[in-house]
C-alpha cells in the first residue's frame, strides 16, 4: 500500500503514511514541508556546523542578528582553517558581530596518539589556556562556591591568611605565587576561610583538632627561652606601630 499523501509513491508504514510523512507529522504536527527554502544551501555550507554549535551552546547564547544564518556567514567571513573554532572576545556577552574571533582548537589528536594520551594533553593545554574557567569550575565543584565568592573572601581577608595574617609566599611550578587555599570542615564540607600553604598544611597535620593545636602551643611555649624573667612570645605576625612602640 502506498502512502496516503498525494503524489507520494513511498510505501505506507503507519496510519497510512510513509516513514518520512509519519515522522514529519509527529515532529511538526503538519504534513507540509517545514524546512526553509534555503535549508539545503545552509546545511551544505562550510560554516553551517560552526553556526549550529552556537545554537547548542545555549548558556552562551548568540545575538539576535546571528539567528539569521546568512548574516552570520557575512559577519564571520572565511574560516582560517579546519582546526579553528569560534570564541567570544568577552565571555560575559553572547556571540555576535562585535564579539567573536577565530582561534585554533586547544588540541587535535595526533597520529599514533591513543585517546588516553590525547585526553591528558588536552586537559593540560586547556588549563594553561583557560586558568580562570578552571578555577571557577573547581571552586564550585569542590567547595560549592559560586563565581566571585572566592574573590570576595580574599578581599574580606585583605589578601592574607586567616591564621598567620601573612600573604601567601609559596609558588607553583612556574614560579607564580599560589592563591590562598580554601579551608573547609572535612566532616560537614562547610568553608571556613582562606589559608596560606603553611597554615593549611599544618592545620591538616593536626587533624583540625583544637586539642592537638592547644597542646602544640603549650609545648612550644614551655620550651621557649626566658629573657629578663619573661617568656618570649615568638610572635612572627606583623606588629602594629603601637606594638612596636611598646616593645
Amino acid at each position: 500500500m502506498k502512502c496516503s499523501v498525494r503524489d507520494c509513491e513511498k510505501e505506507a508504514w503507519q496510519t497510512g503514511l510513509c516513514t518520512m510523512h509519519y515522522s514529519r507529522l509527529r515532529r511538526h504536527g503538519d504534513l507540509t514541508q517545514t524546512r526553509p527554502a534555503d535549508w539545503g544551501n545552509r546545511k551544505g555550507h562550510e560554516l553551517y556546523d560552526a553556526w549550529r554549535e552556537l545554537v547548542r551552546k545555549k548558556e552562551k547564547g548568540r545575538s539576535e542578528a546571528w539567528k539569521d544564518f546568512w548574516v552570520f556567514v557575512k559577519d564571520v567571513g572565511q574560516r582560517p582553517g579546519d582546526k579553528y573554532v569560534l570564541s567570544r572576545a568577552d565571555e560575559t556577552k553572547p556571540f555576535g558581530p562585535d564579539n567573536f574571533f577565530w582561534r585554533m582548537k586547544i588540541s587535535v589528536i595526533e597520529t599514533g596518539e591513543d585517546h588516553k594520551e590525547y585526553a591528558k594533553r588536552y586537559q593540560r593545554e586547556y588549563r594553561q589556556l583557560h586558568p580562570d574557567r578552571v578555577k571557577k569550575y573547581e571552586m564550585k565543584r569542590y567547595f560549592g562556591l559560586p563565581p566571585g565568592e572566592h574573590e570576595a573572601m580574599v578581599e574580606a581577608q585583605s589578601g592574607v591568611c586567616a591564621i598567620c595574617l601573612l600573604a601567601e609566599t609559596a609558588c607553583d611550578s612556574k614560579g607564580k605565587v599560589r592563591s590562598l587555599a580554601v579551608d573547609h570542615d572535612h566532616k560537614t564540607g562547610k568553608v571556613r576561610g582562606l589559608l596560606c600553604s603553611n597554615c593549611n598544611t599544618s592545620l591538616g597535620g593536626f587533624k583540625d583538632s583544637p586539642t592537638f593545636l592547644r597542646s602544640a602551643a603549650n609545648y612550644v611555649e614551655s620550651h621557649q627561652e626566658v629573657k629578663n624573667g619573661d617568656k618570649e612570645t615568638n610572635d612572627d605576625r606583623p606588629q602594629t606601630q603601637d606594638q612596636n612602640e611598646r616593645s
